[in-house]
């Protein structure tokens, strides 16, 4: 019997164990990481009030001292749709200028005015059940908490991140009758989700923990008929959540200094600001607030970035196109081409400097001469990453940005 059984019961444990990753769905937004795409400050800033109307009624509703996660969450969307490098590791939360400004304006467009203050407002009331009743599913009562998220929510978030597109996400963390304390409630932004069954798991960017990747909520969507506990990584309850309506706003176009972190040096377009032409090469030289010595990092949709100078627009260029691939060969501008020799991936080394390297051919952006070249004029040029300071950079954003 047990010669008999054995086979049986492995085929069935075989059987069972396909159907369940079969019934596993994952699904990521490409190239979005929370660690590299996300804001790295803080959310902190300011005491500044902010005020809305609601129903005709100006309501204060906190300040941006305790943060501006709405603007943070519709901002880090908009850059990734731009395509554009978020604020390095070793910036700070801005006080003032473009970014500030830009993420203020982002933060009441994520009330979406006039409706979002009332759907918070209605998801907050504490008589709204958590689950369903014989007079909401008769019509004749507003659904759940629990219908809310699962039947009407969770299918517009799951579209979008189907589609490729991050997805923001409000969460109601507070049951409360008082409108004041809708600033208690969050705001973040769905970059993936895995669904088990009715098992699902969000992945989100979360303007409270910068840099980390592993923020989720979790909840079983197979019921919307009763209540349905949702459990977040961050230990915060969350009673239900919603998508705010989005709509791209074009960011400040960001520039940055990149300096290397041997010599605290800047990658230098040879021969300044007028230097616009083909062919200029690139050294390292004091940091003087010139175009030339500012860049902008642009997204190319597979992991790599195009690095384009200010004052002139062109790419950073590996000399000779996609064939030179040798130790030594040196670094200029040129127009973008959408070259491999043009296209350069960065990874964070863990202390706020980045290790870049041409995607053509594997090798590091170095100051020829090693470590002990500090002088201004030095060339760049390609190398094998071995891990030396001159091949190490700072990302540093330019004021007021």
């Amino acid at each position: 019997m047990k010669k008999i059984l054995s086979p049986i019961i492995g085929v069935v444990l075989c059987i069972l164990s396909v159907a369940s990753a079969d019934a596993q769905t994952q699904v990521r937004v490409p190239g979005f990481k929370p660690s590299a795409s996300g804001f790295r400050f803080t959310n902190s800033f300011p005491a500044i009030p902010y005020t809305i109307n609601v129903a005709g009624i100006n309501m204060s509703i906190g300040d941006a001292s305790n943060g501006m996660c709405g603007g943070m969450v519709f901002a880090a969307r908009d850059y990734y749709e731009a395509g554009y490098l978020t604020p390095p590791p070793n910036a700070t939360p801005p006080t003032e200028g473009p970014l500030y400004t830009y993420l203020s304006r982002r933060l009441f467009d994520s009330f979406n005015l006039p409706g979002g203050p009332l759907t918070y407002l209605h998801l907050m009331n504490p008589d709204l059940p958590d689950h369903e009743t014989w007079f909401s599913n008769a019509g004749l009562a507003p659904r759940g908490r629990a219908w809310v998220m699962i039947m009407q929510e969770w299918p517009k978030i799951k579209a979008d991140l189907d589609r490729g597109r991050l997805s923001p996400m409000a969460l109601i963390h507070v049951k409360d009758r008082d409108p004041f304390k809708m600033g208690q409630n969050h705001q973040v932004l769905a970059y993936g989700y895995t669904l088990n069954g009715n098992d699902l798991v969000i992945n989100l960017y979360d303007p409270n923990h910068p840099g980390d990747d592993n923020v989720t909520i979790s909840l079983n969507i197979g019921n919307p008929q009763r209540t349905t506990e949702v459990r977040s990584s961050t230990g915060r309850p969350v009673f239900c959540f919603f998508q705010p309506g989005y709509t791209y706003v074009e960011p400040p176009a960001p520039y940055y200094e990149v300096v290397a972190k041997h010599s605290g040096k800047c990658l230098d377009v040879e021969g300044g600001s007028n230097a616009t032409a083909n062919g200029a090469r690139i050294q390292q030289w004091d940091c003087l607030g010139g175009a030339n010595q500012q860049w902008q990092l642009i997204a190319n949709g597979d992991g790599s970035y195009r690095i384009l100078a200010r004052h002139s627009g062109k790419a950073l260029d590996v000399i000779g196109g996609v064939g030179p691939s040798g130790n030594g060969v040196k670094v200029q501008q040129w127009d973008y081409l959408s070259g491999a020799n043009q296209q350069w991936l960065l990874t964070p080394l863990g202390d706020g400097s980045y290790r870049i390297l041409s995607r053509h051919s594997g090798k590091a952006l170095d100051v020829e001469g090693g470590p002990a070249a500090t002088a201004n004029g030095v060339k760049v040029q390609q190398w094998d990453y071995l891990g030396g300071a001159n091949q190490q950079w700072f990302i540093r954003d330019v004021a007021p940005f």
